[in-house]
C-alpha cells in the first residue's frame, strides 16, 4: 500500500476516533442529567412509601402506648404482681386485665383466627396480643405465648433494658409475615419517686397484608419500577415481601453497599439487582427498624431516550466512516489488480503445494484405525475417512451430500447432534464417551468434534476412536472393586450389629451431599469409596467395646477412634483413584482442632468435611447399643449447634435441604 493510501486510512481512523470521544462526552453529560432526574423520582416515592409505612408502625406503637398509660390497669397489675408475689391471687384484677385484653384487642385488630387455645399446643396466629410481666410472665394473652418466637423474646428484652418501646424484625410463621410492637407498661409513681417497669404488652401483626399495598405504583407508568422491603441482618439483606419474579417473602437474600445500609437519603446506585438486572436504586431507611425499603427502575427502560440518542448519532459517524472506507478500499483494490499479473507464477505454485499435501492427507485418513467424518453446519456430510466408510459399507465418495441421520440412523444423528452443534455453533472442542453400532457390532467410542473450515464452510470434523476393550476392562475392574467393598461392608456389619448398614447409608448421605453441593465426579468417586471403607477399621475394635451399653471411659473411646488408623493399615498397600485414604483418616477431625489428630480449618479437605458430617448424622440417627437413635431432625439441629466450631457451613446447608426435603429412604429404615 503506497504511502498517501495509509496517511489517508490513519487520517480517517483518528477523525472517527476523535468523533467517538465527542459523541461519548455529549451523550455522557445528557445521560447524567436524566440520572438525576430518575434519583429526584425515585427518592420522592421512596420518601412517600417509607412515610407511609413509617406511619403505619407508629399508628401501631402509639396505640398500644395509650392501653399501656391507663392509669387503671396500671394500678390493676401493679396490684396483682404484688399479691402474687405474696402467694395471693386477686381473681378481680386478673378479669380486669383479661377485659382490657379482649376490649383492646377487638378495637385494634389484634384477634387471631381462632381465639381457642389447645392444651399444650403454642398457636401461630397472625394477629395476637398479650400482657407480660417484666420477668416474661405471660399475665393475659388470647394466642398462647408470644416470646416463645425468638425475634419477639429477643425484642421484649431489649424492652426490658431499656424500658422503651421497640419493634421487632419481621419474621415468617406458617407462611405469614408478622412483626411485633412491644411497649412497656410502668408502674404508678408513689411519692414523687421515679416509676418501675411492671411489663409490657405484646402486639403482633400480619405484616405484608398492610405493607404491600402501599409498595404499589400508582404514580409512574413504567414497567420495570419495583418496590421491595429488605431487612438487614449482619452484613446481608433479606427481602420480606414479593418481588417481580415471582420469589415469595424470605427466598432472597441481597449484599448492599456499605453506604445505603448506614444512613438514609444516600445516593443512587447504578448496579445489578437481584436478577443480575443493571438498576438504579435508592433506599429509605425505616425508623427504629431494621427494615430498609428499596426502589428500583430497570437502567436500560429509564435512560432509553438518552441510549436512543447515542445510538443514532454513532450511526451516523460509523455511515460516514464507512463511506470513506469504501473510497480507500476501492483504491487499494485497483492497486491489487495492477499486481495480479505478477501474481500467477505464486498462485500456481501454491496449488501445486496443495495438491501434494491433499494427496498426503487422503493417504493417512484413508490408512488410520480412527474413523473421521466432516459434517457442515447444516449436518450434511462432507467427507468420511475409509475407515468409516469400511464400517458402515459403503464408498467414501457416496457418503458426500448425506445428512448424518441418512447416513449413521436417526437414533446416532441425535446422539452426535449436540456435539457438533458445541462445534460449530460455539466454536469449541467436546469431547464425550457413546456407544455406536457398527455391522451388528457395538462398541464404544471415544467421540471428539473440532470446529474446523473446510471448503470454506463452517464445518466440524467428528473422530471416533474405539475404546470398547479398554472401557469393558475399566467396567470389570470396576465391579470387582465393589464387590470386594461390599464383601468388607458385610464382614463390619457381622462385627458391629448395631452398626449395621452404616458404612452404606453413610456413602448414600455423603453421595447425596456431594451432588447437592455439584462436586466433579472424581471427588464423588473419592467419597463414595472413602464412606463405604471408613469402618473397615471396626474389625479390630473388641466387639464387647462395641456393643457396650454404659457409658465409655476416655480410654475406651480413644480405642473406638482409633479405627481409622487399623483402616489405613488395612489399605495403605491399595492404590485408589484419588484421596481415599486422606479423607478417611480425617473422619474424626473438626474445624476447630478438637478431632483425633488435631487437624483444624483448610487442613481438613473439602471432601473430608462431608464425610465428617455424613458420618456423624448417620450415627446419630441410628440405634446403638447405649441409646435409641434421634430423629432426623434433632440431629440435624445438634449438628447445626455446631456449625461454628467443627462443621462447615456448606456442607450443614446442603445436609439441611436434603433432610427437608429429598431424605434418602435408606436413612428413613434405622
Amino acid at each position: 500500500m503506497k504511502r498517501p493510501l495509509l496517511l489517508g486510512l490513519l487520517t480517517l481512523l483518528c477523525i472517527v476516533a476523535g468523533s467517538f470521544s465527542l459523541i461519548g462526552y455529549l451523550t455522557g453529560q445528557e445521560e447524567q442529567r436524566t440520572r438525576q432526574q430518575w434519583e429526584i423520582t425515585l427518592r420522592s416515592l421512596a420518601d412517600q412509601q417509607g412515610g407511609q409505612i413509617g406511619l403505619w408502625l407508629q399508628t401501631q406503637q402509639e396505640q398500644l402506648t395509650t392501653i399501656s398509660q391507663n392509669d387503671s390497669m396500671r394500678l390493676y397489675i401493679q396490684r396483682l404482681l404484688e399479691q402474687q408475689d405474696e402467694g395471693q391471687t386477686e381473681l378481680a384484677q386478673l378479669a380486669f386485665i383479661r377485659n382490657m385484653m379482649i376490649n383492646s384487642a377487638r378495637q385494634l385488630n389484634y384477634e387471631p383466627a381462632s381465639s381457642e387455645i389447645g392444651a399444650n399446643i403454642r398457636q401461630t396466629a397472625g394477629a395476637s396480643l398479650g400482657f407480660y410481666s417484666a420477668g416474661g410472665r405471660l399475665l393475659s394473652g388470647n394466642a398462647g405465648d408470644q416470646l416463645s418466637q425468638s425475634a419477639v423474646l429477643k425484642t421484649f428484652q431489649q424492652v426490658v433494658e431499656s424500658q422503651s418501646s421497640q419493634i421487632s424484625p419481621v419474621w415468617q410463621s406458617e407462611g405469614v409475615s408478622l412483626i411485633a410492637i412491644i411497649v412497656p407498661i410502668m408502674g404508678l409513681p408513689a411519692f414523687n419517686t421515679e416509676a418501675t417497669m411492671l411489663g409490657a404488652i405484646v402486639g403482633i401483626k400480619p405484616f405484608n397484608q398492610t405493607i404491600d399495598p402501599l409498595l404499589r405504583n400508582s404514580i409512574l407508568s413504567i414497567d420495570s419500577l419495583e418496590s421491595a422491603i429488605a431487612q438487614t441482618e449482619d452484613e446481608r439483606s433479606v427481602f420480606i415481601t414479593p418481588l417481580r419474579d415471582g420469589s415469595q417473602p424470605f427466598s432472597r437474600t441481597v449484599t448492599l453497599p456499605d453506604h445505603l445500609l448506614q444512613q438514609a437519603g444516600s445516593s443512587m446506585v447504578d448496579g445489578q439487582n437481584y436478577e443480575g438486572r443493571n438498576t438504579l436504586l435508592v433506599s429509605h431507611l425505616i425508623p427504629d427498624t431494621s427494615l430498609q425499603l428499596l426502589v428500583q427502575v430497570s437502567r436500560s427502560e429509564a435512560l432509553k431516550d438518552s441510549q436512543v440518542y447515542k445510538a443514532f448519532i454513532q450511526t451516523l459517524v460509523i455511515l460516514a466512516a464507512l463511506l470513506i472506507l469504501a473510497l480507500i478500499y476501492a483504491a487499494w483494490w485497483y492497486g491489487q489488480v495492477l499486481q495480479h499479473s505478477r501474481s500467477n507464477s505464486l498462485i500456481t505454485e501454491q496449488k501445486n503445494r496443495i495438491a501434494y499435501q491433499s494427496t498426503l492427507l487422503s493417504a493417512i485418513n484413508d490408512n488410520i484405525s480412527d474413523a473421521i467424518l466432516i459434517t457442515d453446519q447444516h449436518r450434511n456430510t462432507l467427507f468420511i475417512n475409509k475407515t468409516l466408510a469400511d464400517k458402515l459399507m459403503l464408498n467414501a465418495d457416496d457418503a458426500n451430500g448425506k445428512s448424518i441421520a441418512a447416513l449413521l440412523g436417526s437414533n446416532y444423528a441425535d446422539q452426535l447432534e449436540p456435539l457438533i452443534n458445541q462445534a460449530i455453533d460455539r466454536q469449541q472442542s467436546v469431547t464425550e464417551e457413546q456407544d455406536l453400532t457398527f455391522r451388528d457390532t457395538e462398541g464404544h467410542f471415544h467421540i471428539t468434534a473440532v470446529p474446523i473450515e473446510y471448503q470454506q464452510t463452517s464445518a466440524a470434523m467428528v473422530t471416533l476412536h474405539d475404546i470398547t476393550s479398554a472401557a469393558r476392562s475399566q467396567k470389570q475392574q470396576s465391579e470387582l472393586q465393589q464387590q470386594i467393598i461390599t464383601s468388607l461392608m458385610n464382614a463390619i456389619d457381622l462385627h458391629d450389629p448395631y452398626s449395621a448398614n452404616h458404612s452404606a447409608k453413610t456413602s448414600v448421605l455423603a453421595k447425596a451431599i456431594a451432588e447437592e453441593m455439584q462436586l466433579n465426579k472424581a471427588d464423588t468417586q473419592t467419597l463414595n469409596v472413602a464412606a463405604n471403607l471408613c469402618n473397615l477399621g471396626k474389625l479390630f475394635i473388641p466387639k464387647e467395646l462395641l456393643v457396650k451399653t454404659g457409658p465409655l471411659t476416655d480410654e475406651e473411646k480413644e480405642t473406638i477412634q482409633s479405627e481409622v488408623i487399623h483402616t489405613h493399615r488395612i489399605l495403605e498397600g491399595i492404590t485408589f483413584d484419588g484421596p481415599v485414604m486422606e479423607t478417611i483418616l480425617q473422619k474424626y477431625e473438626y474445624l476447630d482442632g478438637s478431632g483425633n489428630a488435631g487437624m483444624m480449618g483448610d487442613e481438613i479437605s473439602h471432601i473430608a468435611r462431608i464425610l465428617i458430617v455424613a458420618n456423624d448424622f448417620v450415627a446419630m440417627i441410628s440405634p446403638r447399643a447405649y441409646r435409641n437413635h434421634m430423629e432426623p431432625r434433632q440431629a440435624l439441629d445438634i449438628i447445626y449447634q455446631l456449625a461454628e466450631t467443627k462443621y462447615d457451613r456448606r456442607v450443614i446447608a446442603s445436609l439441611f435441604h436434603i433432610v427437608e426435603n429429598r431424605m434418602p429412604d435408606e436413612l428413613l429404615n434405622s
